[in-house]
């Protein structure tokens, strides 16, 4: 047998050749090798990693198949061996693979935990508890424990709502035991025994109590975004409004900006009353007073929370009471004064102006086009003007124009556009011009118009709009989103993939934006093409699976 440097002698070439990507290369080495001593285990499984990363997956798995039945025990070829299965998603073979080696070498951690680990690639929670068992017992190291509880956690999940769950009770029990023997020391560790506790019913109290204890000062749950919110939760469905109250009061204090305190806050008012009984009402006054204080300490850069959080405040007492809608109407129309110059300013107020009656809608776009008029002299009025104009078009202002006045509507856009170019002549290449969102609207004028006459000038007109725009804006993604369906309108299918690659899409992109393209590729019969985006997109999920 080859000493461990000798090994490494003949392995180096091989791995030197695989890591630059050259296949051929390494398969070509490893049949050298294998011509003077063919039982070397670690260089079949690199000849079969080299065959599954050029593509020869039969190949691949026909050598794999006779390595697994020589039972090889070696963390080398076992973990070689894995990434070729895993890929394969063959997890069977790898779970026999690493147990035999875990029992000839029951002294091996690493053998062991991976074992543990093909285990839990397929969901055997029955197997994994009983690894980590072993594991415990071979090893006495606590995390392994943790293993075990967790692994009969997923079996409680599992059981159907409504049937005895013996699971969760052990679980219990064995997290109990571990915390008695002060083992419990991590957040980690904190969060599987709430876990545990809130997957049986009634268990908010047992949870809350937990997470107020002695743990959970001992691993500073407080400051732990996630178990900070989940307190408040519990204070909340344990009816300790007062104490979920000041939470939430403490950290706005801190984070005027923390939305989901800030709706937490308000199930801590509305809640506990009645909505009969909120008119008036102590909590009703103290919610005002506090989101009122909280207002008042913005004043140099504000932040958008305490003004989101008044409308939101008064949104709900007039669902819930009514008689309100001329002081929503005033914060919102307030709101866009201080921050209608911000891109976000129109996904801020849209959920709110749709709960307005179609009147009171139209009243907040006329308020706002008396106090702001046309002007566009300053970067800061060109946004508000643009955010003007989407709430125009939300409210359907433009529905109702015939085709004369949507086209003069999409010129004077065009003309906004253009006007507003010089500001942005220092602007990096990667960046936005200021007027691109009136291209954008324009563009979506001309589609709707298109629909309604059936005729296809209005797409050839947004076809120009869009390509001469982004000649200065070379990376505004919603611009070529927009002519990609454009050009899939007007059936120019290989102009729409043209766009597309220039997006530089990447990795997880290549999923959640590949229907832009793959949609209406089967409508021009061009399935080679829409085969490809959708490979890119498995791409991703492939690899991870590999690694």
């Amino acid at each position: 047998m080859a000493s461990n440097a000798d090994l490494e002698k003949k392995l180096r070439p091989i791995y030197d050749a695989m890591e630059v990507g050259n296949y051929k290369e390494g398969v070509q080495l490893c049949n050298k090798a294998l011509k003077r001593q063919p039982d070397l285990h670690i260089v079949k499984a690199l000849k079969a990693l080299a065959f599954e990363r050029s593509g020869k997956m039969n190949e691949a798995l026909s050598l794999c198949e006779e390595i697994q039945w020589a039972k090889p025990t070696d963390e080398a070829t076992l973990r070689t061996l894995s990434m070729v299965l895993r890929s394969a998603g063959k997890y069977e073979p790898m779970i026999k693979l690493y147990e035999n080696a875990s029992k000839v070498n029951p002294k091996n951690e690493n053998l062991a935990t991976q074992w543990f680990m093909s285990l839990a690639r397929t969901l055997d929670f029955k197997g994994q508890q009983q690894v980590a068992l072993q594991l415990h017992k071979n090893f006495k190291r606590d995390n392994h424990m943790f293993w075990a509880i967790m692994s009969i956690t997923l079996q409680g999940q599992k059981v159907p709502e409504g049937k005895p769950n013996m699971f969760y009770t052990l679980a219990e029990r064995m997290m109990a035991k571990q915390n008695a023997d002060g083992k419990v020391q991590t957040i980690e560790e904190l969060q599987l025994y709430l876990i545990i506790l809130l997957g049986q019913k009634v268990r908010h109290a047992d949870a809350l109590a937990l997470l107020e204890g002695e743990i959970g000062v001992k691993t500073k749950a407080i400051e732990n975004v996630e178990l900070r919110h989940l307190r408040i939760e519990l204070l909340i469905k344990t009816g300790r409004w007062k104490d979920a109250r000041d939470a939430t009061a403490l950290i706005l204090k801190d984070n005027s900006d923390d939305w989901r305190t800030i709706l937490q806050y308000f199930d801590t008012i509305f809640l506990p009353v009645q909505d009969a009984d909120l008119k008036g009402s102590e909590n009703l006054v103290e919610a005002r007073a506090f989101t009122a204080e909280q207002v008042k300490n913005e004043t140099k850069n504000p932040k958008r929370g305490p003004f989101l959080a008044q409308i939101e405040l008064e949104q709900r007492v007039q669902e819930k009471i009514g008689d309100n809608k001329a002081t929503v109407l005033e914060l919102l129309v307030a709101y866009f004064g201080k921050f209608g110059s911000k891109t976000c300013c129109f996904e801020d107020l849209s959920g709110y102006i749709s709960k307005l009656d179609k009147e009171d809608a139209k009243e907040f776009c006329k308020q706002l086009r008396e106090t702001y008029g046309e002007k566009s002299d300053t970067v800061k009025e060109i946004s508000m003007q643009i955010n003007l104009a989407r709430f125009e078009r939300f409210i359907g202002t433009y529905s109702h124009l015939n085709s004369t006045e949507i086209m003069t509507l999409v010129n004077k856009f065009w003309k906004l556009y253009e006007a507003a170019l010089p500001f942005g002549k220092d602007l990096e290449e990667t960046e936005r011009q200021y007027g691109d969102d009136y291209v954008i609207m324009a563009a979506h004028l001309l589609i709707d118009l298109h629909k309604e006459t059936k005729s296809y000038f209005p797409l050839l007109n947004a076809t120009f709009m869009l390509e001469h725009s982004l000649n200065a804006s070379k990376h505004n993604y919603q611009m070529k989103l927009v002519l990609i369906r454009v050009y899939e309108l007007l059936g120019a299918y290989n102009c729409a993939i043209g766009i597309y690659s220039t997006m530089a899409i990447k990795n997880v992109q290549h999923d959640t934006m590949s229907h832009f393209i793959t949609d209406r590729a089967t409508t021009f019969g061009l399935f080679n093409e829409a085969l490809a985006q959708l490979y890119s997109a498995h791409d991703i999920y492939h690899n991870n699976e590999a690694e």
